[in-house]
């Protein structure tokens, strides 16, 4: 079985990739570039975080990334679709006249635009599951910027935008960074709130038990303009007290907002799959043993027992049995010193009393090698004599330890 340190490198990635996911959940810099602008979750000049911490401060607030008819809202919700944008269908809108070359005279020709007789229609205002959802208590906030279906907005000019209609006190003023009116078909039933010369800028219209809101300047819900005039007011009147959703997936959202779902729509969502089933294989692999179970008991031995047993090897390829044999009389001799005291003399007949034999372990010529029997009978008397030494210290150590307790 493999250990756990043979999945270190695995896990590993595992922890980075969660850091990594996790990093860029908090990193306060994400929400301002991977949001479009009027989106909740983008916490720049240009996002609606503040209007949607502002409504969650007194009530029940949440978002939707699917479409109304795939969302379980209440009926009495107010649904806030700020800054929607439509593509145009193709040919709908004529293009601008282009000049052709200049004849001889200087004049020049302009072309005439293309008939959009034959153009698709853009798609109605709200989708007949959204207006069954309005006739039955619901109430809609659009704020278009340019258009969104078939409404649109144009240049308000210089002239003031004034409250026409008596809603929503404490709302009297407005400053948008641009100023537009609405246009198109969607006005027809809905009467101006806030009006300029050109047209509504607020309009309001009633539907069933439900009511439509169009706005032209969805700038004033941004967080840079939230606190002028009376915006906040008006978006607090706006919410009055319902349960309040903020429509994302007007803005390219498809899901929820978090790190997985930004990873995924950055095209990282087959690579997160795939480092996940490769992770679960890898831990499901190391588990499955091959063959029998190994003994994970940890080794005993410490690194003198290897030094040692190279240091024999070492020896008995270096020198001959004489040698050796001198050698380890030689240390012998050296702890009977360091265990008696003694030097000269006295050190080499303490020695041969332990060794019990009259001649060295060196007896014999010295021009020829000892033979096998003899270095073994001579290894013998050594380590004997060692072992009668330690006896003697041991029983030195225990009559010493005596004598220090009779006085007490």
């Amino acid at each position: 079985m493999k250990r756990w340190a043979d999945r270190l490198p695995w896990w590993g990635a595992i922890a980075y990739v969660a850091l990594a996911a996790y990093t860029l959940d908090r990193d306060p810099r994400i929400p301002r570039a991977a949001f479009q602008p009027y989106s909740v979750h983008n916490t720049g000049p240009a996002g609606c975080s503040l209007a949607h911490g502002y409504l969650a401060e007194g009530g029940r607030v949440e978002t939707i990334s699917r479409p109304l008819e795939s969302s379980a809202i209440a009926n009495d919700a107010v649904l806030f679709r700020i800054g929607p944008d439509t593509p145009v269908p193709p040919g709908l809108r004529a293009p601008a006249p282009e000049e052709v070359d200049e004849e001889e005279s200087g004049e020049k020709k302009v072309s005439a635009p293309p008939t959009t007789k034959d153009a698709p229609r853009p798609p109605a205002l709200l989708t007949p599951g959204e207006e069954g959802w309005v006739r039955d208590g619901g109430r809609i906030v659009i704020a278009v910027g340019d258009r969104y279906a078939r409404l649109e907005t144009a240049p308000q000019g210089e002239d003031e935008t004034k409250k026409v209609f008596p809603l929503w006190a404490g709302v009297e003023r407005l400053d948008p960074p641009h100023r537009r009116v609405l246009k198109g078909p969607p006005l027809s039933g809905v009467h101006a709130v806030f009006a300029a010369d050109g047209g509504p800028v607020i309009a309001r219209g009633r539907m069933g038990k439900g009511e439509v809101v169009l706005l032209s300047c969805p700038e004033i819900f941004q967080n840079g303009s939230l606190a002028k005039a009376d915006h906040l007011v008006l978006l607090q009147s706006l919410a009055g007290g319902r349960p309040v959703v903020f429509d994302e997936s007007v803005h390219g959202l498809s899901g929820e907002a978090g790190a997985v779902e930004i990873l995924r729509q950055w095209g990282f969502g087959p690579a997160l799959v795939l480092a996940v089933i490769a992770s679960l294989a890898s831990y499901w692999r190391g588990r499955s043993r091959l063959g029998p179970e190994e003994d994970d008991a940890r080794e005993t031995r410490i690194e003198a027992v290897d030094f040692v047993d190279s240091l024999a090897i070492l020896y008995n390829r270096s020198l001959r049995r004489r040698q050796a044999l001198a050698m380890y009389a030689k240390e012998f001799e050296q702890a009977v010193s360091a265990r008696t005291g003694l030097h000269g003399a006295a050190l080499q007949a303490k020695t041969r009393e332990y060794l019990k034999t009259p001649p060295g372990p060196e007896g014999g010529p010295r021009e020829r090698d000892l033979p096998v029997a003899e270095f073994q009978r001579k290894l013998r008397y050594i380590n004997d004599a060692f072992g009668r030494l330690d006896h003697a210290k041991r029983a030195g150590d225990r009559r010493t330890g005596q004598g220090a307790r009779r006085p007490a």
